[in-house]
């Protein structure tokens, strides 16, 4: 059955100095995304494959970004963390929380703003990983 997830998802960043993660949540956040990953497709197809048909190789696993768009309050400190991450292309660890499931990413920051005269202020985020992300069980 379907869940709503209005209260239930949230992107956060880890605040701490220190090995152990202060989890901070990104204020308006409206909708996070992260697709896993597909392992790379090598075409081994040869004159022995069967008419019509293709062989592949599998490769290693790409890793996939988390990708967030938030509505964009600027001043706010923990949003600039994010922009601050991005311009001085430091390391960054951010997760994406699902009630008592998260995806953590550690990685680079990429970051835009998108401006309209009728609209509201928003950013897109994505966090590109230097591994796999990590899944785990954590408390709600």
């Amino acid at each position: 059955m379907a869940e709503l997830v209005q209260g239930k998802v949230k992107v956060e960043i880890d605040t701490s100095a220190t090995a152990t993660p202060d989890w901070t949540n990104i204020p308006g956040v409206t909708s996070a995304s992260y697709s896993g990953g597909a392992p790379r497709e090598t075409d081994a197809t040869d004159f022995d494959t069967p008419e019509g048909e293709t062989e592949t190789l599998y490769g290693a696993k790409p890793n996939p970004p988390l990708t967030f768009q938030m509505h964009l309050t600027p001043g706010d400190a923990t949003q600039e963390l994010l922009f601050t991450a991005y311009h001085a292309g430091t390391i960054q660890t951010v997760r994406l929380k699902a009630k008592t499931k998260s995806t953590t990413f550690t990685g680079r920051v990429q970051i835009g703003e998108e401006h309209s005269v009728d609209g509201k202020m928003t950013s897109s985020v994505s966090i590109l990983p230097q591994s796999a992300a990590k899944r785990e069980t954590v408390t709600p």
